[in-house]
């Protein structure tokens, strides 16, 4: 059954998400123990310059989403980046993800960023396609070293 999308409600994550989150960063590609994710959510929501929301309804989690913003040599204002965004397979297609891209943008405006940029890996193609469809261009590529 097809959800409306009025029925999500987007709101900040809180420690009790972390059985749902962990489950989510498993369908991103990010497995994560139930018990590491309530520190991360601590981390996130007492950093000023990040934030984390999800979309719920009364049975489940639909999402979630993370955005940092940073100060840059080459602006006068901070730019924004979400940098985690997974939608439950269960759900995909039915709004969620650009609700929650939606609350990123809101929260990188009233932070004054300039722009809100994304990463996303070359194999994810339905993910390029959504981004796309939200008005993101391509305008870069992304390097990657593993640290230790």
């Amino acid at each position: 059954m097809k959800r409306s999308i009025p029925e999500w409600l987007v709101r900040p994550a809180t420690e009790a998400d972390a059985p749902a989150l962990a489950e989510l960063m498993g369908e991103l590609g990010y497995p994560a123990a139930a018990t590491a994710i309530p520190a991360r959510v601590r981390a996130l929501g007492t950093d000023r310059r990040a934030m984390i929301v999800v979309a719920a309804d009364p049975q489940a989690l639909g999402g979630v989403i993370t955005a940092h913003h940073l100060d840059s040599i080459h602006d006068d204002r901070p730019v924004g980046w979400i940098t985690t965004l997974v939608v439950s397979q269960r759900v995909r297609g039915q709004g969620v993800g650009r609700l929650l891209v939606e609350a990123a943008e809101r929260w990188a405006s009233e932070h004054h960023c300039v722009r809100v940029s994304v990463t996303t890996a070359l194999h994810r193609a339905g993910a390029h396609a959504f981004y796309e469809r939200l008005g993101y261009t391509q305008s870069g590529r992304r390097y990657t070293k593993a640290l230790g």
